[in-house]
């Protein structure tokens, strides 16, 4: 993970955020603050490999939960193949990550799956 200067125009109240070195463009559009289903469906659909996981051992599901967009967690819960209850390097699963975060809208997706 790089670090960088703090951003003296920026917005943010830490001095360093975090940067999303190695991510494919369908990770980079699951983590963004202003995702987009629709986009997603269009990486998806052109080929995009969506099993491939961060540095961290973060799958797309992973991801989505961090951000608590329930549309794209649940559309990449139940449309795409990969395990719900699959564990990054951190031993967290998605459902984890979600109940961790407040996001009580993605728990309950997760958990009636």
């Amino acid at each position: 993970m790089a670090l960088e200067q703090a951003d003296k125009f920026g917005k943010s109240k830490t001095p360093f955020e975090r940067e999303f070195y190695g991510y494919t463009p369908l990770m980079l559009a699951v983590t963004s603050k202003e995702s987009n289903l629709e986009c997603i469906k269009i990486i998806l659909n052109s080929g995009a490999d969506y099993k491939k996981k961060d540095e961290f051992g973060n799958n797309l599901l992973h991801l989505a939960a961090r951000t608590g967009n329930n549309k794209i967690l649940d559309y990449i819960a139940k449309n795409l193949k990969i395990g719900i209850f699959e564990r990054n390097k951190a031993g967290e699963t998605a459902l984890g990550i979600c109940q961790s975060l407040n996001h009580e809208e993605c728990t309950k997706t997760l958990e009636s799956l």
